[in-house]
């Protein structure tokens, strides 16, 4: 069976955190810096994901999880979000640990029921959003043949049992959501631990899916291209 194709229903009363995270220093970035101010068609990043999340969401709060060159997104989001319901929490072991880590930190400075965790090197428009629900625990996936490097879903009656490197052509786009308070505090729970300090997103998706159903959706939109090196900043401005 294929990823779900049902109608989207969205709840525009509910209010929403959206979380977006880093799990490196943006080392293989090279010279560019922070990946949320890398500037893509005159505009960086983080401007590009905002205007999606504004056009999809009337009720929300954006939280950025970063360590690397923190200062300057934080100025960024200053002088041009000032008006906008923005926060940005510092790694300060950014160097030493990982993405669970930084969405950690997150969590424990919001009392969201429900929460999108994203890669902040994402490039997503609001059509993408489009084909999420938010209104059940979820992952967000996408077809790409002969793809050897990203994350692949293994599922199981349309909900996710493990992703992991292997094969296929069903690729996780490191996108989460947590529908709920128990969904988020049960998330917390697992990542609330020096054990996970040190580990990834997906590591932690797979303890979850032991105890929570982890719906699919997929991509049908031009792909969602996650910018984490200088070689794929070329790719797409070229």
């Amino acid at each position: 069976t294929s990823p779900k194709e049902a109608k989207i229903q969205f709840d525009f009363n509910k209010h929403y955190n959206i979380l977006l995270f880093t799990e490196s220093h943006g080392y293989r970035m090279k010279n560019y810096g922070a990946v949320q101010l890398t500037k893509i068609n005159g505009l960086c990043l983080i401007d590009h994901q905002i205007k999606a999340l504004k056009s999809r969401f009337k009720n929300f709060t954006i939280i950025l999880s970063c360590g690397f060159e923190s200062s300057r997104i934080w100025r960024h989001l200053k002088n041009n979000y000032s008006n906008l319901d923005v926060r940005l929490i510092e790694n300060p072991l950014y160097r030493t640990t990982n993405s669970c880590e930084s969405i950690r930190l997150a969590i424990m400075n919001t009392n969201s029921k429900n929460m999108l965790v994203c890669s902040s090197a994402n490039i997503f428009e609001k059509r993408h959003l489009d084909k999420l629900s938010f209104s059940d625990t979820s992952i967000f996936c996408q077809r790409l043949e002969n793809n050897k490097t990203d994350l692949k879903v293994y599922k199981g009656n349309d909900n996710s049992i493990k992703l992991d490197f292997g094969v296929g052509d069903l690729c996780w786009t490191e996108m989460l959501y947590l529908d709920g308070e128990k969904s988020v505090n049960d998330f917390y729970s697992i990542i609330d631990c020096e054990e996970y300090k040190s580990k990834f997103l997906f590591e932690a998706i797979n303890k979850l899916s032991q105890r929570h159903r982890i719906n699919i959706y997929e991509n049908i939109h031009k792909q969602i291209i996650k910018l984490d090196s200088a070689v794929k900043l070329k790719e797409i401005i070229k």
